[in-house]
């Protein structure tokens, strides 16, 4: 997240994430939790407000590392 928010401070931005598809589950849950639907579910189960999860302006995609890993 401080990564996310440094991106931002530098204006609107369009980030890409390549996980290896060992890590769908946890891509999968980033995914979630990073989107506004995320946020609420966060704040209604936690009874606590979590602010913005993602900074304004800031777009972030998953995409799944395909073919070998590079050495």
């Amino acid at each position: 997240m401080h990564l996310l928010e440094e991106i931002a401070a530098l204006g609107p931005a369009r980030v890409v994430v390549v996980y290896h598809p060992y890590y769908e589950q946890f891509a999968a849950w980033a995914r979630q939790m990073l989107s506004e639907h995320g946020q609420a579910r966060y704040t209604h189960l936690t009874g606590r407000d979590a602010g913005a999860v993602l900074p304004l302006g800031l777009a972030v995609s998953f995409v799944p590392q395909r073919g070998p890993t590079p050495t």
